[in-house]
């Protein structure tokens, strides 16, 4: 009902970020990969709610996996001569220095849905760079392209593929 919906100074009520209002309710208008993959399944299975916190450690264990084979990978084909006290510090450097730690400081929806797009991401540059069947580049652009469902900037990821598929486009 406001002249300027956007001029948040003409705000006296409470309003929730990135979610629609319609008839009376907010609506989220991102994250049904972690409803679908997670949170449904969990509701299915144990006939409760899985909570935010336990949904973002669920995230952050697989992100740190997915972190941690991509990672390996990459020190496997281009650095082989890495130290092993350099290869952990390196490591440990890239997860404290990633979204994982921070997010599972405020874990909420919106926490939830940026580890999912992470996890998705790493599991899919791993599969795609780093396996060579077809099965597994099924699967990881599968992943990557899912990522998109959890926030829709995760789509910035997918230009480091571009390389590759233009290899396999012009052989």
């Amino acid at each position: 009902e406001a002249t300027n919906p956007y001029d948040t100074s003409n705000r006296n009520y409470k309003y929730l970020w990135d979610a629609s209002y319609y008839k009376g309710k907010y609506y989220c208008y991102f994250g049904i990969l972690p409803i679908i993959t997670l949170f449904i399944p969990y509701k299915i299975i144990t006939n409760s709610y899985l909570t935010s916190p336990l949904a973002c450690l669920i995230y952050s264990i697989l992100g740190i996996i997915g972190t941690y084979l991509l990672y390996k990978e990459i020190i496997k084909k281009y650095l082989k001569k890495i130290n092993f006290q350099t290869y952990i510090i390196s490591f440990l450097f890239i997860i404290f220095g990633s979204k994982l730690l921070w997010c599972m400081h405020r874990p909420s929806f919106y926490e939830v849905v940026s580890l999912a797009a992470y996890t998705n991401i790493t599991f899919g540059l791993y599969l795609t760079l780093f396996k060579n069947k077809r099965l597994h580049n099924f699967i990881g652009y599968t992943l990557l392209a899912s990522s998109v469902l959890c926030r829709p900037t995760a789509l910035l990821t997918s230009i480091l593929l571009i390389p590759k598929i233009y290899n396999k486009l012009s052989v």
